[in-house]
């Protein structure tokens, strides 16, 4: 049950189709909403941009108490390795579009930064809409703790009997260890109630495009990965299917890490 969502935006302006979908969803869910607007660093004190803030307080202003607002330094937390100090309590983290962001690059360091460390999912929305009820879902499976993490989020956010597409890129022959699990990935989420069945494939492409052009086809609404990183050291360097992700989400995607 999504009881309290934490949206970011950078600007009143370009934010407002994004957070008035994200509310109007919010409300049907009846979930408290949690509205952090960010300033990039050239905005800072002295002339600390309070107008931008009011504006996001009267969008918002319909709302009553099921909605709060805080200003956020875009240097906090966001350009460190570490985003604790922007973060409250949530079930769901939204963020829009890079077209509904003033800064675009604000949007992908603060993504980066959030998959890595919040702990929480982390839902990015297309440009064309928000994120609706969850009753076609596609799950990007590999052997991993990141994975498994996704497959949690998911339960929690599709809807009762929802169908869940248990995808796997890859080719060749498939080991029996990775056949099992992936099986057992399957009887998981029919035991919660959810029509799911396993598919694996690849057509050369790579696995972000396939991923995409599979969810597309079958009309999902939404698309559920693992958040991945290459490196240990720089973890903000993230795996290729994560990054392409987050760069282009043409449908909503779930990622947990």
């Amino acid at each position: 049950m999504i009881c309290e969502i934490l949206a970011f935006i950078d600007d009143a302006d370009t934010g407002a189709p994004f957070l008035r979908a994200l509310l109007a969803r919010a409300a049907k869910l009846e979930a408290c909403t949690k509205v952090h607007l960010l300033t990039p660093p050239s905005l800072l004190p002295p002339y600390a941009p309070l107008y931008p803030f009011y504006q996001v307080r009267a969008l918002v202003a319909g709302a009553g108490d099921h909605v709060e607002v805080h200003g956020v330094p875009g240097s906090i937390g966001i350009l460190s390795a570490d985003g604790r100090g922007l973060l409250r309590v949530a079930d769901l983290i939204v963020i829009g579009h890079e077209t509904t962001w003033h800064q675009g690059w604000l949007r992908r360091r603060l993504t980066e930064t959030l998959i890595l460390s919040a702990g929480t999912p982390l839902l990015l929305t297309p440009e064309t809409s928000a994120f609706g009820p969850v009753r076609h879902a596609v799950f990007g499976w590999k052997p991993s703790a990141q994975s498994n993490r996704a497959l949690h989020d998911l339960v929690a956010l599709a809807e009762p009997g929802a169908r869940i597409d248990v995808v796997t890129i890859a080719g060749g022959s498939e080991s029996e260890a990775d056949a099992d699990a992936r099986a057992g990935i399957v009887t998981h989420l029919v035991r919660h109630g959810f029509a799911a069945e396993s598919r694996r494939f690849d057509d050369g492409g790579a696995d972000v495009d396939q991923l995409r052009a599979f969810s597309v086809q079958q009309h999902a609404d939404l698309l559920a990965v693992g958040g991945f990183a290459h490196s240990r050291v720089r973890e903000i360097i993230l795996g290729g299917v994560t990054r392409g992700l987050i760069e282009d989400p043409i449908i909503p995607i779930l990622m947990a890490h």
